[in-house]
């Protein structure tokens, strides 16, 4: 495990300083807590270390928000706006841009147990507080969009919330009421989009592809970030 070894976010400031970024035009946020280990950045300690971030193409598309290869929030979010996928993070920050979209996560620094992308496996957290001012100069900002019920749960840690795992809900920030929702995590298994079914219901093709026993989670998501995207 890369013991002691600090993670620091590279990404947080990667679109707010593209010279298409907004702040006004954003009417989304998608929050998230950090970075796979490969696209990640610190001062490996251990060889395998080294070696991740060498080669981290082999599990990620590119070094950015969402850029491992085993999620499909890329894939959700072009599917959504009928758009291609982005080959690179210059073309994820003008897609997110043109779409009215910020991105970001909870996490600013971390320290990782076993090159884990587990949620759990993210200790020691120095928090995103860059999140506060965000929340106060985007004046058109009304839906936040976690990606995890951890995102949200740090999230109103930052902000000084109280805590709801409602999936979706209204809720007061400084005096201003925005619509908040949690999604499946993009890369999650079939087992952990369950929890969700209450409050966003399976539909006809979902049921019966999950009655036979066939995939349908992918299904499922793509059509889950479309409606809240869209929404």
């Amino acid at each position: 495990m890369p013991l002691k070894e600090v993670e620091i976010h590279p990404y947080l400031q990667l679109q707010s300083n593209s010279k298409s970024f907004s702040s006004n035009l954003i009417n989304k946020m998608i929050v998230g807590t950090f970075p796979i280990y490969c696209i990640a950045d610190s001062n490996p300690v251990e060889e395998e270390g080294i070696e991740l971030r060498q080669n981290y193409l082999e599990k990620a598309r590119f070094k950015f928000f969402y850029g491992s290869r085993l999620n499909s929030f890329w894939n959700y979010l072009a599917s959504c706006f009928k758009n291609n996928i982005p080959n690179d993070e210059f073309e994820a920050i003008e897609y997110l841009n043109r779409n009215n979209i910020f991105i970001t996560d909870v996490y600013s620094k971390i320290i990782r147990e076993k090159y884990s992308s587990s949620d759990k496996d993210l200790k020691n957290p120095e928090y995103n507080l860059s999140l506060i001012t965000w929340i106060k100069n985007m004046k058109n900002l009304d839906h936040i969009i976690f990606t995890s019920v951890l995102a949200k749960r740090m999230f109103c840690k930052i902000i000084d919330l109280n805590f709801s795992n409602i999936k979706t809900e209204d809720i007061i920030i400084y005096n201003k009421r925005y619509n908040t929702s949690i999604l499946p995590s993009p890369g999650g298994n079939g087992r952990s989009i369950r929890h969700f079914f209450n409050s966003y219901p399976l539909v006809r093709e979902e049921i019966e592809l999950k009655n036979a026993k066939l995939p349908y989670a992918n299904i499922y998501r793509n059509r889950i970030y479309s409606e809240v995207l869209k929404s």
